[in-house]
């Protein structure tokens, strides 16, 4: 009976060795599985930053190309009217003036 259960024992150990070495092989293969998706989720979300980004030069550009466009069409309606703008600017500044002064 002494044999019998030494021999079990040893066939309990190696049972659980076995499902030692499964649980490890499966614990690795989650591990990998794992690292894998976050380096695709990383790459993914990195490509959307870029988008991002180029998509924010292009408007900054746009904004950029837009207000040379404004300043060069004040200017030239400076060159073309210099007294009506001159009397805008001036009707322009007594107006900011008053609202200052009634506060």
């Amino acid at each position: 009976m002494d044999g019998e259960m030494h021999s079990q024992m040893s066939e309990l150990r190696d049972d659980f060795s076995k499902l030692r070495g499964d649980l490890s092989g499966i614990v690795r293969t989650m591990v990998d599985a794992t690292k894998a998706e976050a380096g695709e989720a990383k790459e993914r979300l990195e490509a959307k930053a870029r988008e991002q980004i180029d998509a924010l030069a292009r408007g900054l550009n746009r904004g950029k190309e837009q207000g040379r466009q404004c300043a060069h069409a004040i200017c030239e309606q400076i060159e073309e009217n210099p007294m009506a703008s001159v009397l805008t600017a001036l009707g322009v500044g007594f107006l900011i003036g008053i609202l200052i002064h009634r506060k």
